[in-house]
């Protein structure tokens, strides 16, 4: 870590809030541990908050047993925090009561923050595009939606250089914006220009129908496209034109 000018761009999240600088490596030395090594106020609350959720998780569903520090959890293998994590996704109700207990003692914001993972988005995503405040997500459903993500410890950009990749993931809502759980599994596939041409037509549906969705519950935020932006996607080109008949004929006024 450094200043602006001693770490390359490219190695930086820019879009992290939270002071840039030196760290503390004489910290290093004190304390138990578990330790991350962060580059700002995001990501170190992510990894204050999440883990200790999942602890609560394995000790309330009786998982694995001998797992009872943050440390040993943080020391599982990966197969093994995959399965934890989405244990906790199929019984969500584990999570009000994290919140109502606070075993913890985490402070209220901090409890705030963990509740709204109650509108988290855990499916199949398309990580469609690298741009420069996050990387666009697109959903697998019939009718897609595009959200923007914001990565953790890592940039997008740099975990998955090729584009579109298939991965299963859960987005969830931090700071009026969306990040991810940390975990996600890659699906190795190569997508043709066929696949990927359609992939773009849903990229660009998604835009116009809902606009990028940058902060969960998506209904509480979202700021629709108007009509008129919408029946211009519509209208593109004669392959859309094609496509989006039905749509066109409801947008077209009667006369």
């Amino acid at each position: 870590m450094g200043t602006a000018e001693q770490v390359h761009k490219a190695k930086r999240h820019d879009h992290l809030p939270g002071a840039k600088g030196y760290f503390n490596a004489a910290a290093l030395l004190a304390g138990a541990g578990p330790l991350w090594v962060c580059e700002g106020a995001f990501d170190a609350l992510f990894f204050k908050l999440y883990p200790a959720l999942l602890l609560y998780t394995n000790k309330q569903l009786g998982l694995a047993r001998h797992v009872t520090t943050i440390a040993k959890l943080m020391s599982m293998p990966e197969e093994a925090q995959y399965e934890l994590r989405s244990a906790f996704y199929e019984h969500r109700q584990v999570l009000e009561a994290f919140v109502q207990e606070n075993p913890q003692q985490f402070s209220a914001e901090e409890l705030a923050i963990v509740a709204g993972w109650k509108h988290g988005v855990q499916r199949q995503f398309y990580v469609w595009r690298h741009l420069q405040r996050y990387t666009v997500f697109l959903d697998t459903n019939e009718s897609p939606r595009a959200y923007g993500v914001l990565a953790l410890h890592d940039d997008f950009a740099d975990l998955f250089p090729q584009v579109p990749r298939l991965i299963d993931t859960m987005l969830l809502p931090f700071h009026n914006q969306i990040t991810y759980d940390g975990q996600c599994r890659y699906y190795n596939l190569l997508f043709g220009s066929g696949i990927t041409r359609g992939l773009n037509d849903s990229y660009q549906l998604a835009k116009a129908q809902y606009g990028i969705i940058t902060s969960l519950p998506s209904e509480a935020y979202a700021v629709a496209p108007s009509d008129e932006e919408q029946l211009q996607f519509y209208l593109r080109n004669a392959r859309h034109r094609t496509m989006y008949g039905e749509e066109i004929v409801l947008f077209t006024p009667f006369r």
